[in-house]
């Protein structure tokens, strides 16, 4: 295997050149999750990878309830299927919890405080009523839970990997909270064991190829659970030694022809950046600080045959959205051609019309 193909094999199973499902929550259980801090380059992210599906497409699913943003992978917010979220939050919360011990600690939140929060938030959102920031932080401050300081988020945080809570629809432009146990009815529990293995098979068969160090980075786990879990499902992966690093990857890949011409305006935070430790693939080491900010943030992609050739930038206006442009070269006119495509979709998704500034 050749890094040109790698990099199209990556191209392939992360959905990015194909678009095999039916459905949004088939999309994102392959994916295994989606970074979603940042909510609207989240849902480009799924549209991206299920038939260009709409904002409100995306939205009326995860108001259903069967997909949910919650703090997940890294202790970081993502969208996880339903059906999902229940054994990874068994298998990450104790990591997850114990690295934000210290400021639990220092903010004074005692298992008495935190208890005390659980039962007013299931009273506050009892038969499925779903509830705002501002009035979730109300309600605890009314009861003497202070909420100023960071303790309200890291409350939230909390209650989150207890399975007590995950973010509910949005009210205007306002995030809500719902309770997450009613949505986990009927729900199997898994071994250790077979969380790290089935966490271990989604990342490789949709991230693959990929390192060991890879899934580290992606999943937060330890080395030594991270290693447990390749080592269950190295039966169903094949792998490959390319430049003395071993890439996993799901067997009997399909013949790909050169995604020669191929140009993605990928989101902020994408997986096919974002999902690796090693992102040299991809992208020249002096082009990082344009696309990966000192304070973590990372900004939407143009990919042109799977590679980093620019940034871009969206401007929501009344009536349509700017796309803006940060090429790190001059763009050729087939170039332009293509982001004018792409830029299409995008403003399809947000149901608005598109200008694109080159």
């Amino acid at each position: 295997m050749t890094l040109d193909s790698l990099i199209n094999y990556r191209l392939h199973n992360q959905l990015l050149t194909r678009k095999p499902f039916n459905t949004i929550e088939e999309t994102v259980e392959w994916m295994g999750a989606l970074q979603a801090q940042d909510y609207p380059a989240a849902k480009w992210a799924l549209s991206t990878r299920w038939k260009d599906c709409t904002n409100s497409q995306i939205e009326e699913t995860v108001n259903k309830g069967t997909i949910v943003r919650t703090w997940a992978l890294r202790g970081t917010l993502h969208l996880v299927t339903t059906k999902d979220i229940g054994w990874m939050i068994d298998l990450l919360k104790p990591g997850a919890l114990s690295r934000s011990k210290s400021h639990f600690k220092s903010l004074e939140l005692t298992d008495t405080v935190l208890a005390k929060a659980e039962k007013i938030m299931e009273h506050l959102m009892t038969d499925g009523i779903q509830v705002s920031r501002k009035d979730l932080f109300a309600e605890l401050e009314k009861n003497h839970i202070s909420t100023k300081s960071l303790r309200g988020i890291h409350i939230l945080y909390w209650a989150s990997f207890q399975k007590i809570i995950c973010h509910g629809a949005m009210n205007e432009k306002q995030f809500t909270y719902r309770l997450l146990s009613p949505l986990l009815q009927d729900q199997t529990s898994l071994t250790k064991e077979e969380c790290l293995a089935e966490l271990a098979k989604r990342y490789f068969f949709s991230h693959g190829p990929a390192t060991l160090a890879d899934f580290v980075w992606w999943s937060g786990l330890n080395l030594t659970d991270a290693k447990k879990g390749l080592e269950i499902v190295k039966p169903l992966l094949a792998s490959q030694v390319i430049n003395t690093e071993t890439y996993w990857f799901q067997p009997d890949l399909p013949a790909i022809e050169n995604n020669k011409n191929s140009l993605f305006l990928v989101a902020a935070f994408d997986q096919y950046f974002l999902g690796y430790r090693n992102r040299e693939l991809v992208i020249e080491k002096s082009f990082m600080p344009k696309v990966a900010t000192v304070n973590g943030i990372f900004n939407p992609l143009i990919l042109f045959n799977g590679g980093v050739i620019g940034t871009w930038k969206r401007a929501l206006k009344k009536d349509k959205v700017i796309v803006e442009l940060n090429p790190f070269s001059v763009l050729t006119m087939q170039q332009k051609e293509l982001i004018q495509v792409e830029a299409t979709k995008y403003g399809k998704h947000l149901e608005v019309n598109v200008e694109v500034i080159f």
